[in-house]
């Protein structure tokens, strides 16, 4: 059975969860101004898919992947039917251009590619490629396909006692009209939240919590969880310490890739905590009211 974009989402964040809370431990040593970031926002791309191709033989379909990255703790993976491998290269060197392939069994229902990042920027793309046919197919891409939602302050909001976290978020970027996209530009872009009451030690349920998330401008009801242009985040820390991660999705679709999910991960934290959540967090997935003590 395939997972959700919803639950495929929680569980990538549940990996850097657990990723952030080690860093919290052991980089304590560093310490972070509240707000101390640039002043507007910039486009910070670390990998890019180049194209996709799609080879038959008579046992499967061999798919070859092509890419750069501009940073080296670049994680890849292709997985069949949800079994997952690391392919060659398994060193990624920033700057350069890279190519791994892999075959798929022509009755495997379900092929993917998964690229993410550690670090301060977290960035994770899942590729859902169509295995079904047995003729010949490729896709080339640019940046413009794959481009971020911009993010104000970049990286993280830090807060300290009694202010509110405000962040501007643009997901709008320029299409040119003269040239014609591999994909087709059909997109959603939509948020959701993995805060913690520092307070009360315990995830908040709602992963779209109206009464301590305003956006501005406001949205109609039906609309609360997508991305539209450009919009402000007020989360209200000020009356309730939380901490954690927002994350913005983006999903494209097209035809030899037949859903692209291009998420990020943006920290909320407050000025005295080194990570996203307070030392010794474990998040389970099954257990939304996971202990953050």
């Amino acid at each position: 059975m395939e997972f959700s974009l919803s639950q495929r989402a929680l569980v990538v964040l549940a990996v850097i969860i657990c990723t952030m809370t080690q860093y919290a431990k052991t980089d304590s040593s560093q310490e972070t101004q509240p707000q101390a970031r640039a002043s507007s926002p910039e486009i910070k791309v670390c990998y890019n898919v180049q194209s996709i191709e799609r080879n038959p033989t008579t046992d499967g379909n061999i798919f070859t992947v092509t890419f750069t990255s501009d940073v080296e703790d670049l994680s890849l993976a292709y997985c069949i039917n949800y079994t997952c491998k690391i392919p060659s290269p398994r060193r990624v060197l920033p700057g350069r251009s890279c190519m791994f392939s892999f075959k798929v069994p022509h009755d495997a229902p379900i092929a993917y590619v998964i690229f993410s990042t550690k670090g301060e920027y977290h960035r994770y793309m899942e590729i859902k490629l169509d295995n079904n046919g047995t003729e010949s197919m490729s896709e080339t891409l640019d940046s413009t396909e794959l481009q971020d939602v911009l993010i104000n302050p970049p990286e993280e909001a830090v807060y300290n006692p009694g202010e509110d976290v405000t962040v501007k978020v643009d997901s709008q970027y320029p299409i040119d009209q003269t040239r014609t996209s591999p994909l087709n530009r059909t997109r959603i872009a939509g948020w959701r939240s993995v805060l913690c009451d520092i307070e009360k030690k315990k995830l908040l349920e709602d992963r779209w919590p109206r009464d301590l998330i305003k956006l501005v401008p406001e949205p109609p009801e039906d609309e609360y969880e997508n991305l539209n242009g450009s919009m402000t985040f007020i989360i209200k820390t000020s009356t309730r310490p939380m901490s954690g991660f927002l994350s913005f999705i983006q999903l494209l679709y097209s035809h030899l890739i037949m859903r692209l999910t291009l998420a990020q991960v943006y920290v909320v934290r407050p000025a005295h905590q080194n990570g996203p959540y307070p030392d010794g967090f474990i998040y389970v997935y099954s257990k939304p009211n996971a202990s953050c003590k």
